[in-house]
């Protein structure tokens, strides 16, 4: 599937300028990035200001100039690292799947239900990283400077996966505007899991949206012929 293989070779891409960002990371940056994805997800880009992002940080203002020059700088760095990050998370399982593709060993549908559970995984049951899947929907309802590193980095790689196997399964071309916006309703029903995740939790009686009802919801959202 060539596709699958773009969307691991982008990954690989996004892991590698993570490790280089790491390799010249200082603890003060970092703390900058983790405060940054903290209120950046909580209240979007023009909710936080630079003195209250440098208190939960724990670091003065001037901290912010040094490492990143301005906030602009610093939010398009705590987009950068988070992709790279899920880059990271997703490359393995997605490298699998596409062996296992190219093998015969793994139909498109059982494609699509491996590469579900794994965008369910890491969108919805993201209890250790609850802020980026937050940034990733803000940015979406209200586009700002950080949207095309979304688009580009995680959005296009996705939705092009996901076409290539839907075309497969239904026999069409992955340019039909019928598996185009099949794709993006796949996608909206995993992410409508993380914005309806408090009203999920009190209907279903679940105490958290976590690992163990993984499946449950993998298999609510699953593509069907």
């Amino acid at each position: 599937m060539h596709l699958i293989k773009q969307f691991i070779s982008d990954l690989k891409v996004c892991s590698s300028e993570v490790s280089a960002s790491s390799s010249r990371g200082h603890a003060t940056r970092e703390k900058l990035l983790q405060a940054g994805l903290t209120l950046f997800g909580e209240r979007g880009f023009d909710g936080v200001s630079s003195r209250e992002l440098a208190t939960l940080a724990g670091t003065p203002v001037s901290a912010i100039t040094y490492h990143f020059s301005t906030m602009d700088a610093l939010y398009l760095a705590v987009i950068t690292q988070m992709l790279a990050q899920m880059a990271q998370r997703l490359e393995p399982g997605m490298q699998s799947i596409s062996e296992q593709v190219e093998q015969g060993t793994l139909s498109p549908q059982a494609a699509i239900e491996q590469v579900t559970a794994q965008l369910v995984d890491e969108i919805v049951c993201c209890q250790d990283k609850p802020e980026w899947p937050m940034l990733m929907i803000r940015e979406h309802l209200s586009p700002g400077p950080a949207f095309d590193l979304i688009y580009n980095g995680a959005m296009l790689g996705v939705h092009g996966l996901l076409c290539e196997l839907f075309a497969a399964v239904r026999a069409m071309k992955t340019t039909d505007p019928a598996i185009e916006l099949a794709a993006f309703a796949h996608m909206g029903q995993v992410l409508s899991f993380r914005i309806f995740a408090e009203s999920v939790k009190r209907r279903m009686g679940w105490a958290e949206i976590n690992h163990a009802v993984l499946a449950p919801i993998t298999r609510a959202v699953a593509f069907r012929p």
